[in-house]
């Protein structure tokens, strides 16, 4: 089982500052901001689960993340209001626990890709032909 680099207290993306509030499982409360505005937003997101890759000749380790912008209203949502963030974290927390989904970031684009260009192309395919076509691609 692989030991996941836990997602850091603070942490700089995108030019914004974030700051964990709370954490529950997967499920964490983020407090975002940026120098240059008075105004403090939040985020709910369901931390992603990132295995272990190479990348333009770096290494990078298990490790756990935000979900990317494509993500958002499923894995991650955002809030002006500190109150309703903490509504939306108390949601999710209270939902039955499934086992936590773990990403590279090869496969969910190659995937998506292949059911593209079924789709382009009219033909109906299953999502176990999908994925046999996306393995078959690498």
């Amino acid at each position: 089982m692989n030991h996941y680099a836990p997602l850091p207290e603070t942490f700089r993306q995108d030019g914004f500052d974030f700051k964990i509030l709370t954490r529950e499982g997967r499920v964490v409360l983020l407090e975002k901001s940026k120098q240059e505005f008075p105004t403090r937003h939040f985020e709910v997101v369901i931390i992603r689960q990132h295995d272990a890759r190479e990348a333009f000749s770096k290494s990078y380790p298990p490790r756990e993340g935000v979900p990317p912008s494509e993500a958002w209203g499923k894995e991650g949502w955002s809030y002006s209001s500190e109150e309703e963030a903490r509504r939306k974290f108390a949601d999710l927390c209270s939902r039955p626990a499934s086992k936590p989904p773990r990403f590279t970031l090869a496969n969910p684009v190659r995937r998506a890709g292949t059911l593209r260009a079924a789709q382009s192309s009219g033909r109906a395919v299953s999502t176990r032909r999908m994925e046999q076509v996306a393995v078959a691609s690498v």
